[in-house]
């Protein structure tokens, strides 16, 4: 299949749907997280940033972000990696009209499902462009479960000393080395026009 036969999705297809806002949360910093009601189908395309040392990055973002969902499931942060779903009337050319990622992944609801839990999200903070606020519409945050890690653990990281970070690193990087294949190959955003 070529990319440019997959501009949108099923849900994409009629009208747009409308998300109702279930939960909003403030982090510390001022950063809103917004929990929607709407949900993808099993054909949706899910989009993810593909840059070079994807797990490594991804992992560390992972780690760096937790105490930002704290509140949003429980007392706990949440380990997420960030994604776009072609949902909500957003197509691929909105988001790469956006986005300058140079390289991205792709995979269909369907097959990731299994593998981890997708929360649609909307995060916005003072820096947030009118243009990427559009594109919270269709933000969702892929939750890495790992075992025996309970999100309810209130410790914030920066209060775990550095092997039990480097504990935590280690399982995300697992989690990612499961989930990121499914998003393969990489394709370039070049390949849009």
């Amino acid at each position: 299949m070529r990319l440019a036969d997959v501009s949108t999705s099923p849900s994409e297809v009629g009208a747009p749907r409308k998300p109702t806002v279930i939960r909003t949360i403030v982090a510390s910093d001022g950063t809103h997280v917004a929990l929607r009601s709407d949900a993808l189908d099993d054909d949706d395309l899910v989009l993810i940033h593909m840059g070079a040392g994807a797990v490594e990055r991804a992992a560390t973002s992972a780690l760096l972000n937790f105490d930002l969902y704290r509140g949003l499931e429980s007392d706990g942060g949440l380990f997420c990696v960030s994604a776009f779903g072609l949902t909500n009337g957003v197509t691929k050319a909105d988001i790469f009209t956006v986005l300058r990622h140079s390289q991205y992944g792709q995979a269909r609801y369907g097959d990731i499902k299994q593998l981890v839990r997708v929360l649609p999200t909307s995060i916005t903070d003072a820096e947030t462009t009118p243009d990427m606020a559009v594109l919270q519409s269709a933000h969702f945050d892929l939750v890495l479960d790992l075992p025996g890690h309970a999100p309810a653990d209130a410790r914030l990281i920066e209060d775990l000393d550095e092997s039990e970070r480097a504990s935590l690193y280690d399982q995300v990087c697992r989690v990612l080395r499961d989930l990121l294949p499914r998003f393969e190959p990489r394709r370039s955003r070049k390949d849009l026009s």
